[in-house]
């Protein structure tokens, strides 16, 4: 009985989080909440920040983020 409402409960969460829209959102890595080039703060920043975000660098100060949330980029 147990299992099967951890299974349910499992499943439920899945097909919600589906739902989430995706988003980018480029950030300047300048500022705070860190100083200094966007390696390697990007990748733990979108992490942290956007929902275990994908950050990339776009050039050495400026990272995208790429997230699936209900909330867009701010």
């Amino acid at each position: 009985m147990k299992f099967t409402a951890l299974l349910s409960l499992f499943l439920m969460c899945l097909v919600l989080s589906n739902n989430a829209s995706a988003y980018w959102c480029d950030k300047n890595m300048t500022g705070p909440p860190f100083r200094g080039p966007c390696q390697p703060h990007c990748q733990y920043f979108c992490n942290l920040y956007y929902y275990q975000g994908t950050g990339t660098c776009l050039d050495q100060h400026i990272c995208s983020c790429y997230y699936h949330s209900y909330t867009p980029c701010q």
